[in-house]
């Protein structure tokens, strides 16, 4: 028997306090100029950057949701990836962009989106989404599973739901069978039910093991065929026009060169080309610049920033 309860193994997307950064105006950061230090890196940190690899991902994902909008075979996408190379700012990025809408008579939402801590049970699973779809959980106490399924279904109908979104996927798909082709058990056999009725899209961002569930899932990379791989950024004309990208949104008075060869070098030397180490160590150095009031991030800043991150002494901004 299923209860109510909202267990720790899943946290949902709303949970995070982002700041809503999905136009990034030149308006919005020349305000931003004028608030702490401690605002600007924040601001700087939520900063969406339009590379190629993200674009890819995000269009995919529109026309996903615009497809599931006229059929029940809209398809899905896996996203795979190391920590740090994207995904999770891809994810958020969509779960801005369809937020719920609240009406005077109905709440629809268009993206259920998940977070995964650990590997969730169906009941689990299914009462987050219920929660998320606005359902009074005290009335779906002691339901069973099927009860619990049909009413999942007709709520996503009645939400115009058009995808679910789960970030660290892999947590679904680890094998709890012997059997090859139900290689996420329960949870897949129930994840391929809730596809057939309802037909909304699924999008899986996880770690590279997500992908070789994928590889060998034969059922699952039919139905959900899109594939998005991503990496950490390769020192050449790709990263050059990220930090441009990154420079130019930084929200400070001049632009601090950031693509100059004396920089970009030590910056991919630092961070490997991993985006969320690159995003961290320019916020650090937005907020060392700011509170000095300074007109732009120097390779001061930069050390600074390096050793505030990385606990390291001898770092490559350090002029030799």
């Amino acid at each position: 028997m299923a209860t109510a309860d909202l267990r720790s193994d899943i946290i949902f997307f709303s949970d995070h306090q982002k700041l809503s950064t999905v136009d990034y105006p030149e308006a919005m950061r020349l305000a931003v100029m004028q608030k702490t230090p401690e605002e600007r890196s924040e601001f700087f940190s939520q900063a969406f950057v339009n590379v190629s690899s993200f674009d890819a991902g995000l269009r995919f994902i529109h026309a996903l949701l615009e497809r599931a909008k006229h059929t029940k075979q809209a398809g899905g996408l896996w996203i795979v990836g190391d920590g740090g190379t994207g995904k999770s700012f891809i994810l958020d990025r969509i779960h801005q962009q369809y937020a719920p809408i609240e009406t005077p008579v109905s709440r629809i939402v268009p993206l259920i989106s998940i977070e995964l801590r650990e590997r969730p049970s169906v009941s689990s699973l299914m009462l987050h989404m219920l929660y998320q779809l606005g359902q009074d959980l005290e009335l779906l106490h002691y339901r069973n599973n099927d009860d619990l399924e049909d009413a999942l279904v007709a709520a996503m109908v009645t939400s115009k739901t058009l995808a679910v979104m789960f970030d660290e996927a892999q947590h679904l798909w680890i094998s709890n069978t012997r059997k090859k082709d139900r290689a996420a058990g329960q949870v897949g056999d129930f994840l391929k039910r809730l596809y057939r009725h309802v037909g909304a899209a699924y999008i899986f961002a996880g770690t590279p093991g997500l992908g070789e569930v994928a590889d060998r899932e034969c059922q699952s990379n039919t139905r959900w065929s899109g594939r998005l791989t991503l990496k950490n950024f390769e020192y050449d004309i790709d990263f050059l026009g990220l930090v441009d990208a990154l420079d130019e949104l930084a929200p400070m008075p001049q632009k601090a060169g950031l693509k100059d060869p004396l920089i970009a070098a030590p910056l991919h030397l630092a961070t490997q080309g991993n985006f969320r180490l690159l995003k961290r160590l320019l916020a650090e150095a937005v907020l060392i610049a700011a509170r000095e009031r300074s007109e732009r991030i120097t390779l001061s800043h930069l050390s600074d920033a390096h050793f505030n991150i990385f606990c390291d002494i001898s770092n490559p901004f350090l002029k030799k």
